[in-house]
């Protein structure tokens, strides 16, 4: 979810961006501008408006009910509209314009949740002959590569909150593994490419990892994506949440005051273009100190411990080597 953010003070306007479990490098291979194609002559073949002269046109007399049961039915798992390089406002893939220096130069925020790969990792995978038969989109040297700087080994997985424990069977003997690289894959590897160069161009850049888990989620779910949003907008009641599941059920004062901590920080962010100068902020919490190529740090949001700041260089073998071949391998 990227946000683009206006603030102002005095008679002054500034714009800034805030970037959370997406940025400028996108999340999967980058396609031409005709990607999509085959996706929108689906809807509007199944919403009746194929045959139209304008069916741009016609799509936007479809009632919102008949639209959004084409997106939530037949194609809820293939639909999908995401960054294609198009020759005008996308000019080349997004590795490759971050390091032109094709960007906008406004401050930004942009990080991840810990287990953000969770939410995407494959199920089911037992074993490193799956895992790597997962990989198989891959060139075969570099699924090599991919095995070694994501091992099996719980002491460096994500899912912190399962400790020293395997995920439970329905998830995989191996999805801490998978979860970790596919985290790293999608999101957070990304973000760190994208907070390193913005930083480079002498941008304020603050990065984050949220790492607040949720006891309403099982075990393996409680960090993954979207986890941060109800903080980021103090959602405490859990509006438009699943009537079942409400983010805060349960949850003692701690995260009460983690949602109001980051809701201001973000506010801060937006209004002055620095996340540490609202009022009542206090001393007890480190500063988020900006983003140094030099000696990269981001600020970890905790809710059982004091939120802090991090080396920004756990899992650089891994990183290094996704982003290293950002456009060779995964086309983004």
């Amino acid at each position: 979810m990227a946000l683009t953010a206006y603030g102002g003070r005095d008679d002054h306007v500034y714009r800034a961006a805030i970037m959370e479990s997406g940025g400028p490098i996108l999340f999967g291979a980058q396609g031409g501008a005709n990607k999509t194609q085959a996706t929108f002559d689906q809807i509007v073949s199944e919403v009746g408006c194929a045959s139209s002269t304008n069916r741009l046109e016609c799509l936007r007399g479809v009632p919102f009910g008949s639209l959004n049961a084409t997106m939530n039915g037949t194609l809820s798992s293939t639909a999908g509209f995401g960054v294609v390089t198009d020759g005008d406002f996308v000019q080349d893939y997004g590795s490759v314009q971050l390091s032109r220096g094709h960007f906008a130069k406004v401050p930004i925020i942009i990080g991840a949740n810990s287990d953000e790969g969770a939410s995407f990792g494959t199920y089911g995978i037992n074993t490193t002959e799956q895992f790597e038969a997962s990989l198989s989109a891959l060139p075969e040297s570099y699924r090599s590569d991919i095995l070694k700087a994501y091992p099996d080994d719980l002491r460096v997985n994500v899912i912190q909150s399962l400790r020293d424990q395997r995920s439970a069977p329905r998830f995989g003997y191996q999805f801490r593994r998978v979860a970790t690289y596919s985290g790293d894959y999608v999101f957070i590897a990304p973000a760190r490419k994208t907070a390193q160069t913005w930083a480079s161009h002498g941008l304020p850049t603050y990065k984050f990892r949220f790492n607040a888990d949720q006891k309403v989620f099982a075990p393996e779910l409680r960090v993954s994506h979207f986890k941060e949003i109800p903080f980021v907008f103090r959602n405490i009641e859990g509006v438009g949440s699943r009537p079942d599941i409400k983010p805060f059920t349960g949850l003692g004062q701690n995260y009460i005051d983690l949602a109001y901590f980051m809701s201001s920080t973000w506010a801060s962010f937006i209004h002055d273009l620095d996340p540490n100068t609202w009022k009542g902020r206090g001393k007890k919490i480190p500063l988020w100190a900006r983003y140094n190529v030099h000696d990269p740090e981001d600020f970890v949001f905790e809710a059982n411990v004091t939120s802090h700041a991090e080396k920004d260089t756990y899992r650089k073998e891994g990183m290094d080597l996704i982003n290293g071949n950002a456009v060779e391998v995964y086309s983004r």
